[in-house]
């Protein structure tokens, strides 16, 4: 036990699966403009992070201004207008909102979609990053960091990946399989394990290079769990540990779905062996491996045998067609002649993929 290192804690949690996360309590100021003039009302409300249908932004804003009335015109009226917000107490200045209700009587009250991230602080020297992963395998293997909590110790599971210069760390919740069968249950969202990115050398980095890299490795850990993850609300310190930098952003993570992926639970390093080689496909194939990507999780997770059928088969297309014709010599001519699955089975051939399937022994 001595020689397990301290597991990584999340700044933000889900006591329970779909309850929201409060970003931000406090003075909000909203600015539209009526008539050629600029129109600005400032009270109270709150930035949550809400994740249905998908993970976004959520202004809740409500007021009793006397220029209330005015604001409803100007938001809803025959010419509409943008409408911008700053949080006061965190310097967040003019990120566009989208309405989604306004209700006018004894106050006004407003609820919006931010429309773009939040951003907070200098994200130009940054030593590491802390990030939050939701909906990701509740992974059974040998525990290698600790966490002490309300008098309790908690064994942690722990990956770690390395590519391309970057290292990070992966760790599980001490609720991560409490989460995961109640999503088992019922379906949604729930923040399942705290990252930390950083790079191999210890060296800093910009916000730029650190987003970047974090939706590649977002995009390999959908591809493990066989759909879209939401992996976000990312906030990055300096080389003395202070926080200097902040991003809030909106995502396309899907609901919790029960899905037999290739993700090995109780191997989990077989992950960490893989990264290198996806993040070396990515950077290579580029749109291509994106595309491919798509559709194998939209087949992953489409209801009905017969599309999925039909989007797994257009990933296996891409895959051949990048692989055979625009990385080696096969002609066009030739490749149409194969026809799909005679390019298939000799993609499966070149990798040394078995071509039986496990439960009949049947050829491909």
């Amino acid at each position: 036990m001595t020689n397990i290192l301290a597991a990584l804690e999340p700044i933000y949690t889900t006591n329970e699966i779909n309850q929201n996360v409060v970003l931000y309590t406090g003075e909000i100021e909203i600015k539209t403009g009526i008539n050629n003039q600029s129109l600005e009302i400032i009270a109270s409300g709150k930035v949550i992070y809400k994740w249905f249908p998908s993970p976004k932004l959520q202004l809740e804003f409500a007021s009793q201004s006397s220029s209330a009335p005015l604001l409803m015109v100007a938001l809803y009226g025959e010419d509409p207008q943008p409408a911008f917000i700053s949080l006061t107490n965190i310097e967040v200045f003019d990120a566009e909102i989208t309405v989604n209700s306004l209700n006018l009587s004894s106050q006004l009250s407003i609820t919006g979609i931010i429309s773009k991230s939040i951003v907070q602080g200098n994200g130009q020297n940054l030593s590491y990053v802390l990030f939050h992963v939701t909906n990701f395998h509740n992974i059974i293997g040998r525990p290698t960091a600790t966490l002490e909590k309300n008098g309790r110790r908690y064994l942690i599971e722990r990956i770690l990946f390395e590519a391309e210069g970057w290292k990070i760390t992966l760790d599980q919740l001490e609720t991560t399989s409490e989460i995961v069968q109640s999503l088992n249950a019922q379906g949604g969202f729930g923040i399942t394990h705290v990252g930390r990115l950083e790079r191999s050398d210890g060296q800093i980095f910009t916000e730029k290079e650190a987003l970047v890299f974090l939706q590649t490795f977002t995009d390999f850990l959908s591809f493990a769990r066989g759909f879209y993850l939401c992996l976000g609300l990312s906030i990055g310190y300096d080389k003395s540990g202070s926080k200097i930098w902040e991003h809030w952003q909106n995502s396309s993570g899907s609901s919790w779905k029960s899905i037999a992926s290739w993700c090995p639970k109780q191997e989990a390093k077989m992950l960490s062996d893989v990264f290198p080689g996806f993040v070396k496909w990515w950077q290579d194939w580029a749109a291509s491996a994106k595309q491919s990507l798509y559709w194998y999780l939209q087949a992953s997770y489409d209801p009905l045998a017969e599309q999925a059928i039909v989007n797994v088969q257009i990933a296996l297309e891409i895959l051949t067609y990048v692989h055979f014709v625009e990385l080696s010599d096969m002609s066009k001519t030739e490749y149409g002649k194969n026809k799909s699955i005679g390019n298939t089975r000799k993609l499966f051939s070149t990798f040394s993929i078995p071509q039986t399937i496990p439960e009949t022994g049947s050829l491909l």
